[in-house]
């Protein structure tokens, strides 16, 4: 009698199969899951965005409230993209890369100073804590580096200092064609899954009752503003390996 049910029960479900056929299961995503991170003001090069439109990936953007979504639309050439929002730790982890394609002069130094007031810059820190490559076109600090002669020798430091320092947390700086390229191969130079090393103040804080005057960071690894400012109040100098 068990064998005759088993019998009579496959063939109603192989004749629902027939009848209402389960949807197919769409193939896996193959396509590398970018994030864009774009931020307003400062014009964007023709060749940065060029070079984006040109990869064939699954983009993702970030953004906030009075973002001119219209403007990124007609800067990735109207090609399909999805917005994103939310707590920057939980974005970041969804996707192979972080890419600003645009390094304003005024995010510089947010970015050099991890001033966390801005969302490409808290995406950018969250990237590089879990270990996601975070890629930044350069160009219109480069325009501003050109004219160098004409800069007073002070600022022109700062803006260098900055740049140092945004290479130290383990940002590439790459121009157009090369950020395409190495969005497109293999990504590498990425840092380890478990993330980089974070320097906080109680390191510093460590570090002077210890007696030292000279703290070593390996590349990579982020210090927070108020270590930063702890070392200059110690008079410990921060060095990178």
């Amino acid at each position: 009698m068990d064998a005759l049910i088993e019998s009579i029960t496959e063939l109603v479900l192989a004749e629902l199969s027939r009848e209402h056929p389960l949807p197919a299961v769409p193939p896996a995503e193959s396509k590398r899951k970018l994030l864009l991170c774009p931020v307003t003001g400062g014009e964007v090069s023709a060749p940065v965005w060029e070079a984006l439109r040109g990869l064939d990936v699954a983009w993702s953007v970030a953004v906030w409230p009075g973002f001119p979504a219209s403007a990124v639309d007609a800067s990735l050439g109207h090609k399909p993209w999805r917005p994103v929002s939310g707590a920057a730790d939980d974005l970041v982890r969804q996707f192979q890369a972080v890419v600003l394609p645009v390094l304003t002069l005024d995010l510089l130094p947010r970015l050099a100073l991890l001033l966390g007031d801005l969302p490409p810059v808290q995406l950018a820190v969250a990237a590089l804590v879990q270990g996601v490559p975070v890629l930044a076109a350069p160009e219109e600090v480069d325009r501003f580096r050109r004219h160098a002669s004409r800069l007073p020798a002070g600022l022109l430091a700062v803006v260098q200092q900055h740049l140092r320092s945004v290479e130290a947390l383990g940002i590439r700086l790459l121009p157009a064609r090369a950020l395409a390229q190495e969005l497109s191969g293999s990504l590498s130079g990425g840092s380890a899954a478990h993330g980089r090393d974070v320097i906080t103040q109680e390191d510093l804080l460590t570090a002077v009752q210890a007696g030292q005057r000279f703290f070593e960071v390996s590349p990579g690894a982020i210090v927070t503003p108020l270590a930063l400012e702890t070392a200059r109040q110690r008079g410990i100098e921060v060095r990178y390996r």
